[in-house]
């Protein structure tokens, strides 16, 4: 470990941005996770949906087709009936309600056919849902376990760094390290590097003067965001 407390401070802000990003790194990695856990669960209510439209046009269908049995065999006791009347005045009631019953039949058919056809495309609708859903489970499943892995690996990187945050930390100077706490509960990585003579958090310009005073391992504030700033090792 190198005994100068500027490079002993650096190394231990190095170690506190490469926390903050592996941090950064899991939060995405397990929000990406969970948006593929919800995007699945959106589909299944999709599913359970078209799968309930599906049944309902099913009952539909089936009530219908027993409306028109019942009229059908309405019908054909009536025309029994026809055969066997005795006289003009029932024949012309019977052949007056089967007209009537024709009708009926005529329209309950018609639709019949109109709750046929939602039925077959509510039916198709459920099978195009449930292949993706097949599809979808698959493809979340090895996206989670995908990302589980990284997490994981990520997770060890960042025990690392923490592990050696916590080493460093007792070696830092107290001063600098005081200034250094006590800007982070203000502002995200309060020390920051040089780059192309600007601040590499806010790109403001930095003076000549302040150039020279940071080259020679001062922590100066930027003028626009008031990090410290300081020349890469």
């Amino acid at each position: 470990m190198n005994s100068d407390p500027f490079f002993t401070f650096l190394a231990f802000v190095t170690q506190d941005a490469a926390i903050l990003q592996s941090q950064k790194k899991i939060a995405q990695l397990s929000f990406n996770r969970q948006t593929f856990i919800d995007d699945l669960k959106k589909l299944e209510e999709v599913l359970k949906d078209a799968q309930l439209k599906a049944h309902t046009a099913k009952k539909n269908l089936d009530a219908q087709e027993l409306e028109i049995k019942i009229l059908r065999d309405r019908q054909r006791s009536l025309k029994n009936k026809l055969e066997s009347s005795s006289s003009p005045k029932e024949y012309f009631s019977l052949e007056t309600e089967l007209k009537t019953i024709a009708q009926d039949i005529d329209t309950q058919e018609n639709k019949l056919f109109d709750l046929f056809e939602t039925y077959e495309t509510l039916e198709k609708k459920m099978g195009e849902t449930d292949f993706q859903m097949v599809t979808a489970r698959a493809q979340a499943h090895e996206q989670t376990a995908q990302i589980d892995q990284t997490i994981a690996a990520e997770k060890t990187i960042l025990e690392e760094h923490t592990a050696l945050y916590d080493e460093l930390k007792h070696h830092v100077n107290p001063d600098m390290l005081e200034k250094f706490v006590s800007m982070k509960e203000m502002i995200e990585n309060p020390v920051v590097p040089v780059d192309k003579n600007a601040c590499s958090a806010c790109f403001n310009a930095i003076s000549t003067q302040d150039l020279v005073s940071i080259r020679k391992h001062k922590l100066v504030p930027c003028q626009n965001c008031f990090r410290l700033l300081y020349t890469p090792i």
